[in-house]
C-alpha cells in the first residue's frame, strides 16, 4: 500500500502574479507570435502577418521581442 502525504498546498487558481517578463512585453513596440510564417502583434493589439524582409525592417524601427 502507498502512502501520500501533502507537503504543501497548491497556489489558489486565479491568483496571477505579473513577473518581470510580463512587464517588458507590456512595454514593446510589437511582439513577435510565430515565424513562418512571421506573425506579430502590435502594442494596440492589431495582429499582422509579415515576411523576412518587413520584420528586419521592423526591428531596426521599433522595439520587440519574441512571446514563444
Amino acid at each position: 500500500m502507498t502512502t501520500i502525504t501533502k507537503v504543501k498546498s497548491a497556489s489558489p487558481m486565479g491568483e496571477y502574479k505579473p513577473t518581470e517578463i510580463d512587464a517588458i512585453k507590456a512595454e514593446v513596440d510589437f511582439r513577435l507570435l510565430q515565424v513562418s510564417p512571421y506573425v506579430i502583434r502590435w502594442k494596440s493589439g492589431k495582429t499582422e502577418r509579415v515576411n523576412k524582409r518587413q520584420l528586419d525592417k521592423l526591428k531596426k524601427d521599433y522595439t520587440w521581442v519574441t512571446d514563444f
